[in-house]
């Protein structure tokens, strides 16, 4: 909604004065004899109440959603880890979860005209983080409980005929080509991010110990991440769009294309992104090893595209992505992701939607080791209140089996300083996860 903060004083008193003129005794009266220091007092209360901002060129909007969840979850790789009571290790929980495979957020926006085909803003993202469903695990069930995450926050210049630039911290110009997906609220619970229901969650070695590898590192669509840029969109022509993005150690480039043909709608796009330096090493999500101190240049590909055909209300969205490995002998990490659904408003509330997934992610934690995930849900709408209820249920598996991981630390290991034991084979193995939930827009 926008804020626009206006003085009203003057207004009251004009109001007053014909009041005053009419010679109604009977209304002034009703507001309490003075009605010109009555209305102001009212005035100065609705005005101590509504939203401003430090100027009336630029308008202000706030938007975003809160997106809460529970999870049950249960892991299957063993008995819980024996080696410290006070690990709190657990095989199965129940967790009430921010659910960031769209994680809650508020937005603050404002532009302002420079001429009537050129505009200049802002906008401003932020998410809290606690219970943050991919950082939630075994022996973690409150990470992080305060902290708060600064999302894409820039300026922009928009040009109606040409397009907009962005400058400030914000993803790639080529992230969105890994997430184009016209499956309506599935996209709320489901989409290309495989690991994200059980990111944090630890595999276990044939002892039950808890290692220091974990779901987010087998299963993940390596997409991007938020860092300062600047970054071009065209405007569209013929539904299509060319989008690039550049910073101190990044760039990328996109095309993408939007277009409906009668009931038929279609959604694509395609990006590059390459990384290099301290980019490449600690801020991109990629698999592991992928990049070495020596070699830090890391490029990736991603392409997505689906179709929703109005009639008939079914939907399908497919998702590629390939990480070029930068270390001899490391082979390249690659994500296929796959969904198919139907979404139709059959009781009057809003879109019914069910889906079906799956993904396979090959050898993002080392070569040869591959992990998939299989997938099904239902959300509906309630467009009364701009929310949706989803419940879905998820459960991955390692294809291979793991030498060479460690256990992780123990409580008793941290609080000594302790070297925790290596770990054995980590042995084929699944994780199931139900999460059910709903999402509150405004």
């Amino acid at each position: 909604m926008d804020f626009l903060y206006k003085t009203s004083s003057t207004l009251a008193l004009a109001f007053a004065a014909g009041l005053m003129m009419t010679g109604s005794a009977a209304r002034a009266a009703d507001l309490g004899g003075d009605c010109c220091a009555d209305l102001e007092e009212r005035v100065a209360a609705l005005e101590a109440t509504s939203v401003t901002h430090g100027n009336r060129k630029v308008s202000l909007k706030i938007s975003g959603y809160l997106n809460a969840g529970v999870l049950w979850w249960g892991d299957v790789g063993g008995s819980t880890d024996v080696r410290d009571p006070a690990f709190g290790d657990h095989n199965s929980g129940i967790d009430v979860v921010n659910a960031d495979t769209a994680q809650s957020r508020f937005v603050l926006e404002g532009a302002a005209k420079i001429r009537q085909d050129l505009s200049a803003g802002f906008s401003i993202g932020i998410r809290p983080w606690g219970d943050k469903l991919s950082a939630i695990s075994q022996i973690n069930h409150n990470p992080s409980p305060n902290n708060v995450d600064i999302r894409d926050t820039y300026v922009f210049l928009d040009a109606k005929n040409i397009g907009k630039v962005q400058l400030g911290e914000q993803v790639s110009a080529a992230d969105g080509a890994f997430y184009e997906d016209l499956g309506g609220s599935s996209t709320w619970i489901a989409s290309v991010n495989p690991g994200g229901w059980n990111t944090a969650f630890h595999l276990r070695d044939q002892t039950g110990g808890l290692t220091n590898v974990s779901w987010g590192g087998l299963l993940q669509e390596m997409s991007d991440s938020q860092t300062p840029r600047a970054a071009f969109y065209s405007r569209e022509l013929g539904g299509f769009q060319v989008a690039a993005s550049v910073g101190s150690e990044t760039w990328a480039a996109a095309l993408y294309y939007n277009q409906k043909y009668g009931s038929l709608a279609v959604s694509a796009g395609i990006g590059y992104d390459v990384s290099t330096g301290n980019e490449a090493l600690t801020t991109q999500l990629v698999g592991n090893n992928l990049v070495g101190q020596n070699n830090s240049h890391l490029a990736k590909l991603g392409m997505s595209g689906s179709l929703y055909e109005s009639n008939s209300g079914l939907y399908g969205t497919a998702g590629y992505s390939k990480t070029a490995a930068a270390v001899a002998g490391r082979n390249d990490a690659a994500n296929l992701y796959g969904k198919l659904g139907w979404r139709k408003n059959v009781n009057g509330m809003g879109e019914t939607n069910f889906y079906g997934e799956y993904d396979r992610t090959a050898e993002a934690y080392a070569n040869d080791v591959n992990a998939n995930m299989w997938g099904a849900g239902i959300t509906q709408d309630i467009d009364a209140t701009a929310s949706v209820l989803y419940l879905g249920y998820r459960h991955t598996n390692l294809e291979t089996a793991i030498d060479g991981a460690n256990l992780i630390a123990t409580a008793q290991q941290t609080t000594c300083g302790c070297t925790a034991d290596p770990a054995g084979r980590i042995g084929s193995q699944g994780f199931g996860a139900v999460l059910g939930g709903m999402v509150v827009q405004f």
